[in-house]
């Protein structure tokens, strides 16, 4: 139903938060971030933004709401999507939380967020839970752009 890389979309590195203890596997989040890139792609609605370019995405400034952050993001990478993500670590419960959030172009405020919960001893899991959850909510924020 779309049209093959036709929405841009930002997905930044994940953002890592130890609540207490200790992180036993620090490349969850790149496993994360790996595998919401690969559903873009395999999604074919969106392409990614261009690496070099992303890394080169201006940084929030003192005082700046998000929504005007997120509007300079957006202008600035041309991106249809922006996604943050943020994971919170409790090491010594062995507890994940991750919260994905998505801000559409056009959008003042967050148009869409997720909130995946798990434990690290059960990390295959987690992420692909956390994957489900993004490749359906990604695709249905670039539905709404048509």
């Amino acid at each position: 139903p779309f049209a093959v890389g036709k929405y841009i979309i930002a997905v930044f590195p994940v953002n890592l938060e130890v609540i207490s203890g200790r992180v036993k596997n620090f490349s969850i989040k790149e496993k994360l971030r790996g595998n919401f890139l690969i559903e873009v792609g395999k999604g074919g609605a969106g392409r990614l933004i261009n690496a070099n370019k992303l890394a080169s995405a201006p940084a929030p400034k003192d005082g700046e709401l998000e929504s005007a952050y997120v509007k300079r993001i957006q202008q600035t990478l041309g991106a249809d999507l922006v996604v943050f993500n943020k994971l919170f670590v409790d090491g010594n419960r062995g507890e994940l939380k991750l919260f994905t959030l998505y801000h559409k172009r056009g959008d003042t405020g967050i148009s869409a967020h997720t909130e995946v919960i798990g434990s690290d001893a059960n990390e295959l899991d987690f992420i692909r839970k956390a994957t489900g959850h993004f490749e359906r909510d990604h695709k249905a924020l670039l539905e709404e752009l048509k």
